[in-house]
């Protein structure tokens, strides 16, 4: 069909890119939602490691690392060593009864290696780039952010928010272990999934939901390519039942804007009152998506349309600019200090005559690695190693974040669809649900945290 230039509408859309490989989490901010606010003013999560230093896991020998359920036992072991070891140090414990100690100490297990677990998904299983929902008290509202960096445990500076008397106005997490995040929105209680009601009320800290990801997308942004579909929500924000011939002209006008595509474009419909359509399409005839969007909400007086794309990664969609670069990295350079740091207490420590101490400890740790793997190699290169490992896939996660841009010029008659009569009794919308937290407004915090 031929056609003038001048007779084409320019679509422009922007379509959020989420890897296949992206995880979804559930973090508590502690009971009660304690340390929210503290998460969302310094753009961080974090855990109770019972004091361990991130230093404790990076040792753990590759060999282990390649077996899920010896890795986990390792983690376990770790955490229930240090329990033990904290409660023998404590001098109130010594005058108990071998009966009362033993009790405790069964406690002290059950509770470090809830704690094991907890650090495991932390440290083992979240990523760069993973969705994270943090829940308010009583699960009013949510947070919403990206994970931005790897594990860490050196202390950030907290932003200073004071009342009139001085005092915090939110209470500081003393958690050692933690992550960046950048914070994406804020959604309350109604927009979060139904589906996902139950997370409410259990009792976890660290849940892993990306099974429901199909779910949690239409909430994260409104148009989104995943699994090789890309779709967009259409809110339905009526209060008020919905015929079927109201029912029906909707379908009529989709069926109008995508003419002989209208086979090609799915639905998913989740409407009680208020609530979600997710209309899809596979990956290649992704242009369909933003034409539904304009035939629904923009003009259609134009015959011929110019459709741009760009597939845009979550990290470079809503980091705020080049300039926190350093903060995506995987802490390569912080972790390796860390380890000369360690290295230069413990030669301090022998020149101050403690080297009794010292190679306790050292065998100690000799002990352990002799128990989990043959394995010659030092605890240096057990860390370098690690190190290495996390940036090889924290580099492949920038690299899958980066923007792709696709246009296509389609010469397909648009019919005059009114869609007035429509959105009035459906109040169809296709709004980013939630408050968005401008990227631009966290640039403060994060450049004061620890670098």
């Amino acid at each position: 069909m031929e056609s003038s230039e001048n007779n084409y509408q320019k679509i422009n859309a922007e379509i959020l890119d989420i890897p296949n490989d992206t995880n979804y989490w559930f973090v508590r901010a502690n009971s009660g939602a304690m340390y929210y606010e503290d998460f969302f003013n310094n753009n961080y999560i974090a855990i109770d490691s019972d004091g361990l230093s991130f230093s404790n896991f990076l040792s753990i020998p590759s060999t282990i690392k390649s077996s899920k359920e010896a890795l986990k036992a390792k983690y376990k072991l770790i955490f229930n060593e240090n329990a033990l070891k904290l409660y023998d140090e404590n001098s109130e414990n010594q005058n108990k009864t071998t009966e009362k100690q033993k009790e405790e100490k069964t406690k002290l297990l059950k509770s470090s290696s809830i704690k094991a677990n907890k650090s495991f998904q932390f440290i083992e299983k979240m990523n760069i780039g993973d969705f994270i929902f943090v829940p308010y008290a009583a699960s009013s509202k949510f947070l919403v952010g990206i994970i931005i960096s790897d594990v860490f445990d050196k202390d950030i500076k907290h932003i200073q928010v004071k009342d009139e008397d001085g005092n915090m106005q939110y209470r500081v997490c003393p958690y050692k272990l933690k992550r960046r995040t950048i914070w994406i929105k804020e959604i309350n209680k109604s927009q979060f999934p139904d589906k996902l009601s139950w997370i409410k009320t259990a009792h976890q800290s660290i849940f892993n939901i990306t099974k429901s990801a199909n779910v949690l997308n239409p909430v994260i942004a409104p148009m989104y390519k995943y699994h090789d579909q890309v779709s967009c929500r259409i809110g339905v924000n009526t209060n008020d039942q919905i015929s079927n011939s109201t029912w029906l002209a909707y379908q009529e006008a989709i069926q109008d804007i995508l003419t002989d595509n209208n086979d090609n474009v799915f639905q998913k419909s989740k409407v009680q009152s208020k609530g979600d359509l997710v209309q899809f399409t596979i990956s290649n005839l992704w242009w369909l998506i933003p034409l539904l969007y304009q035939g629904l909400f923009g003009e259609t007086k134009y015959k011929f349309y110019i459709i741009s794309g760009t597939f845009v990664g979550p990290l470079k969609r809503f980091l705020p600019s080049q300039k926190r670069k350093e903060a995506i990295e995987d802490k390569n350079n912080a972790a390796e200090n860390k380890l000369k740091e360690s290295q230069a207490k413990l030669n301090s420590a022998k020149a101050k005559k403690e080297e009794a101490e010292a190679k306790k400890i050292e065998a100690e740790t000799q002990k352990l690695l002799k128990e989990i793997s043959k394995d010659d190699d030092s605890n240096d290169k057990f860390i370098k190693n690690s190190i290495r490992k996390r940036a090889e896939r924290n580099q492949k996660r920038r690299e899958n974040s980066m923007s792709m841009h696709k246009e296509v010029k389609k010469d397909i008659p648009a019919k005059n669809v009114n869609t007035n009569e429509i959105q009035e009794k459906m109040q169809l919308s296709n709004e980013n649900v939630g408050n968005e937290i401008e990227p631009k407004t966290q640039m403060d915090n994060l450049n004061s945290l620890e670098d």
